[in-house]
């Protein structure tokens, strides 16, 4: 009350003071969904005049610019997130938020397996496999099945699906290389082919491998005595192969070193090399029992004796049936019965 001193006059002033309702608490729908999608959420209870506010946070921080709808659509989602929203008055009275949440399904991004080293040799493959229990899978290739096998050199990867029907991030790239094998080996060959019995030739492989010789040898070189083929399969550091072409052997009836079979006679009366002279025949025991044949060099048979003793039993240019053989090259066979045959030619001069 106020009293003017003057007039002692008095008057009373009232001041209304209005207190806003604040607004209700809205009712919320949640959304669920696959990973890195949109998804809607929904609010409602907000009177006529009234809108809403999205918020990241249950308390404080700022509204999200341009959220005053009912419905509010979030940006793609890695993982399961909650929102908060709040219903304003017309006057700007802000009620309290509520959560709502967004549940998104996420899908691992998938590490591919291999069945081997992605680096192998021409006409090689590989086995990629996705991990198990997906409902579906999606390969570079085009493939949709949870393993595929390659032969090509370049880069694989996968995405698969869950039984929500949320896929993954495409996996990791697998980087397959094709490796050239070596060139095919060519064998060296030390000594002849052709070997006598007690003999033997060196077979070499090129150097810088790993070996596997048809013997089951695994040596670059090997030793060989017996009449039979060879090859070798050379392997490199990337464990690519080559197989070499065979090499064969062959066994042949060589002089003893005993022996001495001279390869030439000239029976033209000069008395000199009139016959054919095999040192030590008759002297040795394994020797003195034996079959000589002369064969022409169509294989006709021209004079052949048994038990050759360089006097008795001797060829001296003539045939079985007496008449003189004609100059030229014959060949010879000497067969004994404690010992291996020899063979050879001989020299006929008239």
């Amino acid at each position: 009350t106020y009293v003017d001193p003057v007039s002692l006059c008095s008057f009373t002033t009232t001041t209304q003071i209005r207190v806003a309702v604040p607004p209700p608490v809205p009712s919320v729908t949640g959304a669920s969904g696959c990973q890195l999608t949109n998804l809607s959420l929904a609010a409602s209870g907000a009177n006529i005049g009234e809108s809403y506010r999205w918020y990241t946070v249950a308390s404080g921080g700022s509204p999200i610019a341009g959220a005053t709808l009912a419905t509010f659509t979030t940006p793609p989602l890695s993982g399961t997130t909650s929102f908060y929203v709040s219903i304003v008055s017309a006057g700007g009275c802000e009620g309290p938020r509520t959560e709502v949440v967004a549940t998104v399904s996420t899908v691992t991004k998938p590490t591919i397996s291999t069945s081997g080293s992605p680096s192998f040799c021409t006409s090689g493959s590989i086995v990629l496999t996705a991990p198990a229990g997906f409902t579906s899978y999606e390969w570079s290739t085009g493939e949709t099945t949870p393993s595929i096998t390659v032969t090509a050199a370049t880069a694989y990867t996968v995405r698969v699906r869950n039984a929500s029907g949320c896929e993954s991030e495409v996996s990791d790239p697998v980087t397959v290389t094709i490796n050239q094998p070596p060139p095919t080996p060519q064998i060296e060959v030390t000594g002849d082919l052709a070997i006598c019995a007690g003999q033997s030739a060196t077979l070499r492989a090129p150097g810088g491998f790993t070996y596997s010789w048809s013997t089951g040898a695994t040596t670059q070189e090997i030793e060989v005595t017996t009449a039979d083929t060879f090859s070798v399969t050379i392997t490199d550091a990337n464990s690519c192969s080559a197989t070499s072409a065979t090499v064969a052997t062959t066994l042949i009836d060589c002089v003893p070193d005993d022996l001495i079979v001279y390869n030439a006679i000239s029976p033209n009366a000069d008395l000199k090399n009139e016959k054919w002279i095999i040192e030590n025949i008759a002297t040795r025991p394994d020797t003195q029992q034996n079959q000589v044949t002369i064969y022409n060099r169509w294989g006709d048979v021209v004079w052949e004796g048994k038990n050759y003793d360089n006097a008795t039993v001797v060829f001296t240019g003539l045939s079985n049936g007496g008449s003189e053989l004609p100059s030229g090259t014959y060949f010879y066979k000497i067969d004994f019965s404690q010992r291996a045959a020899v063979r050879g030619f001989l020299v006929l001069k008239r």
